[in-house]
């Protein structure tokens, strides 16, 4: 029997997803990337920011 539309009995789709422990472990793992992706996106945005600022922090002080 396959299972809805995609080619694969559900005992290969379950052996293509793994246990349950490698799926949390892949879980967490994009988790960590996704965060670790945003705090590096904000300290460059923050770079950016404190370089085209820095001229103008000059003419206010």
């Amino acid at each position: 029997m396959l299972v809805g539309g995609t080619g694969e009995t559900p005992q290969e789709r379950k052996r293509r997803r793994g246990s349950a422990a490698a799926r949390g472990k892949r879980s967490l793992a994009l988790k960590l990337t996704a965060v670790l992706k945003v705090i590096h996106t904000n300290s460059f945005i923050q770079f950016v920011l404190s370089i085209l600022l820095k001229p103008f922090c000059c003419v206010l002080s």
